[in-house]
């Protein structure tokens, strides 16, 4: 009695202080789980996968959006690679996702990549699934249920809506995209540790430290003043004194939950695993979205092998404008000895 009593106090707490549910309710179609959302105005069945870095759609229906003004060239902002669950690298078309509707929740300017098969599956990934709030999956009642800040309407109500800026800030960002170039990254060597990165800004001198059990630790960042606001690039590099082979993604797992203590991290959409590199096919990936105390956002992507640990970040008081560009940033890490 005790215990449903606690249950319902913080229940009536965490509505007091403006948060809201919604309770998702998925289908089965052909045997996978499928979340309805409407794309532009379109109808469509996704996969809601935790794992994908993107939004991705296939080429049957990118053709159909187009002949039907769900979508239009000036959606269409250029080419990417991508990895799928066999580690084949392949290349898929960058476009702009102007609104996904998920349940009344509305998702605005939302990466997505069209994949070069007519066959592809349809994947909900993390350029969509950060911007919802915390989520929590029922596999057992096949349900998502998504718990997030209450804006106006959905105190009176109505259906809540999520945008990926606010109204000044959509015209900012989009003001920053037609105005501004994206800048060109650059290869820079990460002192003599043989690895190296690409990045859109000189780079301040690199910081070299120990852990405790004497790895050698590389931190490089630099800033981005080019898109109207200043961004955050940088990486951690971490050679490791003794090698984690087998134990690699576990590892990285436990720095990335080390790390978001450091940097004050109050919000993380959750990690997705099964990432790969293709200029270092032995290394293993995981992405991750997160929100510090001051509102920043972070793009964050790490890196392990047997002998290193890496941490590509990115982040500012708001998503950078060109994600294509914070995307090469992050699968352009180079390690020792790749080219």
């Amino acid at each position: 009695m005790r215990t449903i009593s606690l249950l319902l106090f913080l229940l009536l707490c965490q509505s007091a202080i403006g948060f809201s549910q919604t309770v998702i309710q998925m289908k089965k179609e052909g045997g996978v789980s499928v979340i309805p959302c409407k794309v532009n105005g379109l109808k469509l069945s996704f996969v809601f996968d935790t794992g994908a870095a993107d939004v991705s759609i296939s080429m049957t229906e990118a053709l159909f959006m187009l002949k039907n003004d769900y979508l239009s060239k000036d959606d269409i902002l250029g080419t990417n690679k991508y990895g799928d669950a066999t580690g084949t690298i392949s290349e898929g078309i960058v476009i702009n996702l102007k609104e996904i509707d998920i349940a009344g929740i509305k998702l605005q300017n939302v990466a997505a990549t069209i994949i070069k098969n007519s066959d592809a599956p349809l994947l909900l990934g993390q350029s969509a699934i950060s911007k919802l709030g915390n989520v929590q999956l029922d596999l057992a009642a096949n349900t998502i249920t998504i718990t997030s800040k209450k804006s106006t309407d959905a105190a009176s109500g109505k259906a809540e809506h999520f945008d990926t800026y606010g109204q000044e800030e959509k015209e900012e960002a989009t003001l920053a995209t037609s105005q501004t170039s994206p800048p060109r990254l650059s290869k820079y060597f990460i002192d003599r540790s043989g690895h190296a990165l690409y990045l859109p800004a000189k780079p301040n001198k690199v910081e070299i430290s120990y852990s405790p059990d004497s790895s050698k630790v590389y931190t490089i960042n630099c800033i981005d003043t080019t898109q109207k606001a200043n961004f955050y690039f940088g990486a951690i590099v971490v050679d490791l004194k003794e090698s984690i082979v087998g134990n690699e993604e576990n590892i990285l797992e436990k720095y990335l939950d080390y790390l978001k203590s450091n940097f004050k991290i109050k919000e993380s959409a959750g990690y997705g695993k099964g990432h790969t590199l293709d200029s270092h096919p032995a290394a293993k990936g995981m992405i991750d979205y997160w929100r510090d105390e001051e509102g920043n956002e972070w793009k964050i992507t790490g890196w392990a092998d047997a002998n290193t640990i890496v941490v590509m970040y990115e982040y500012g008081a708001k998503e950078y404008p060109i994600f294509n560009i914070v995307d090469l940033f992050m699968k352009g890490f180079r390690f020792k000895g790749d080219s």
